[in-house]
């Protein structure tokens, strides 16, 4: 994974699909995440949002297509 962009958001990567698909193609990573209380809301712990995993897409990528990854900070 190279690290392209980071001088605040998103921060940006490039990545070899074959390393990266198969770690989401079941779903978001686990986690023990804690419950986050902010001004106006509260996210429970193990929170992953609304994720939509599009399998058949993830098939059909080669493993060495490059993939760009935005990522942003939800805080």
């Amino acid at each position: 994974m190279t690290q392209l962009l980071y001088s605040g958001y998103p921060n940006r990567y490039t990545a070899v699909a074959g390393d990266i698909l198969p770690n989401i193609s079941n779903g978001p990573p686990r986690h023990d995440g804690q419950t986050i209380i902010g001004d106006d809301y509260v996210m429970p712990g193990k929170w992953t949002g609304n994720v939509k995993i599009r399998r058949d897409k993830i098939a059909a990528c080669p493993p060495d297509q490059i993939l760009t990854i935005d990522v942003w900070d939800q805080s």
